[in-house]
């Protein structure tokens, strides 16, 4: 399928909870046997200088750490520009051409899209040459494995016609670089088994390896279960409520930033989710009971304190604080106020949470039962054709705001042919450069030039060409479709940086505009 037909095919699917919004989307299609195709990895990115002060319990901290970070956008500053990622692989992947053929020829990139989530989060790794790349705490040999978009190792292979370059896998690896192959159809019947079957010394079978959220594998899509379980961030699943007015209207009061355009953000569930009953119910599309109230362990007190500036001793005074549970104990009105601001209807029973959207507080057990709404989020879609074709396509939306759900971003898939695919980028990284010169981004991105991580389309020149990416961009105006909205916000609770200016939860004055920017 031509680019073009991609491009309005992912104009049907794509919706927003705004009133209206314009999102811009690009796709790239290329055959990897005429196209290069590889990927950039900032290897020098100093994780081990910084430690990431944004009470995210996923073990990302350093004791030997030079600089502390609470701010996002500093953390940005640390991170290549696009144009660097283009300059360094335009001259490895000459340098690999002259290797292979002998040949010396210009390898300009003709699209580029962003991988940025390798190095920022978990579940997230890159695999070049033998070596893994990805964020302390990771655990890269431990289940489930890592759905990869892989190169193959054909260098000893005269001709590539009839061989394909590039594909999907399910991979685990080893710190050492060491890597397992675990069969694709094996897995969606027995992962436990196909796991432990795993094919080892896979690494000298491939070159490179990148990993995403898998959405169709062997022309199916997979359940939501397993792509959930390739997901860090519940931002992209689900749509929580922002706890606006039952929390962070409480913590503004105590905290110290008065900066006007900053602001304390969390989100209701997000750890409650990741319990092993919870998960199953939510990923079974079933209602799901919670307490409300946050459970306060010293470490994570000390961390959110130290992200929203606010002292220790101040926010144990809050009057939602129960020193006897050591927990920030909501209100229900409150916490019903903040769902109902994120398009969830209260109904009056625990029976009647029937429809998505519908919620129940019990206040005299002080639990509410919810049936989540789907997210709508970016997302940087890539997967194999059935002809071998790479496909890429970069939906540039508002993060919880605009974009596409991961069900019909599973049904984009079948429908444009792709028989393996998955999600590599989601919110603000998500953005595309054409031809070295055009970026492409939601205009409510400002820094979507700046990456850990990169997967470029280049041409091979000098002498003439090999083969070209047929590139097809264009924006679709989209525009809510009910008051009842299915999108989504954000990740539990745990301060989380908000992409933009147009949040729909909507502090109000300065007094109340006060945030903590913390890790997405």
């Amino acid at each position: 399928m031509e680019a073009s037909e991609i491009l309005a095919k992912t104009k049907l699917k794509v919706t927003t909870y705004l009133d209206e919004d314009s999102l811009p989307i690009v796709v790239g299609v290329a055959d990897p046997r005429e196209t290069r195709i590889g990927i950039s990895i900032q290897r020098n990115f100093p994780l081990t200088l910084i430690e990431r002060s944004y009470g995210i319990p996923f073990g990302r901290f350093r004791s030997n750490a030079v600089k502390l970070l609470s701010d996002q956008n500093e953390l940005h500053g640390f991170k290549w520009s696009i144009e660097t990622h283009e300059a360094v692989f335009e001259a490895d992947a000459a340098t690999d051409v002259r290797l292979q053929t002998g040949k010396q020829r210009h390898v300009p990139v003709r699209l580029s899209t962003g991988i940025g989530n390798v190095l920022q989060n978990l579940r997230c790794i890159a695999y070049v040459d033998g070596a893994p790349y990805m964020v302390v705490g990771e655990r890269p040999d431990h289940p489930p494995p890592y759905a990869c978009l892989v190169e193959y190792d054909l260098r000893h292979v005269q001709k590539w016609k009839g061989r394909q370059k590039l594909g999907l896998e399910l991979l685990l690896f080893n710190e050492l670089g060491g890597c397992q192959r675990v069969d694709k159809t094996a897995y969606v019947a027995s992962p436990v088994n196909a796991s432990g079957n795993a094919v080892l010394g896979y690494e000298q079978k491939i070159r490179w390896a990148v990993s995403g959220y898998p959405l169709v594998l062997n022309g199916s899509k997979v359940e939501l279960e397993l792509t959930t379980r390739n997901v860090s961030d519940f931002r992209h699943i689900w749509r929580l409520p922002k706890l606006q007015k039952s929390l962070v209207n409480h913590l503004a009061d105590v905290s110290e930033i008065k900066e006007d355009g900053k602001h304390i953000e969390f989100y209701f569930g997000f750890d409650e989710i990741r319990e092993k009953r919870n998960f199953v119910m939510a990923t079974q599309d079933e209602p799901l009971t919670l307490p409300l109230e946050l459970a306060m362990t010293q470490e994570w007190v000390e961390t959110m304190c130290n992200v929203c500036l606010i002292p220790e001793g101040k926010l144990t005074e809050l009057r939602l604080f129960n020193a006897k549970r050591h927990a920030l104990v909501f209100e229900p009105a409150e916490v019903a106020a903040d769902f109902e601001g994120t398009g969830y209807r209260r109904v009056g029973t625990r029976g009647e949470v029937t429809d998505r959207g519908c919620f129940y507080i019990d206040e005299e057990r002080r639990e509410l039962t919810v049936r989540l709404l789907p997210a709508i989020y970016p997302h940087h879609i890539v997967g194999i054709a059935g002809d071998g074709k790479v496909v890429s396509i970069s939906i540039c939306g508002q993060s919880g705001r605009s974009g596409i759900t991961i069900e019909d971003a599973k049904d984009l898939c079948l429908d444009v042919g792709l028989v393996d695919a998955l999600i590599f980028d989601n919110g603000n990284d998500v953005f595309a450069r054409y031809e070295g010169r055009y970026s492409i981004a939601h205009k409510g991105n400002g820094r979507q030039t700046r990456l850990t991580a990169a997967l470029h389309f280049a041409d091979l020149l000098d002498p003439g060409p090999e083969g070209q990416c047929s590139v097809a961009s264009g924006e679709v105006e989209v525009r809510r479709k009910s008051p009842v909205v299915a999108a989504a916000s954000g990740a539990g609770s745990t301060p989380v940086l908000d992409p933009g200016p147009q949040d729909p939860s909507g502090t109000t004055g300065k007094r109340r505009s006060t945030r903590a920017k913390a890790a997405g």
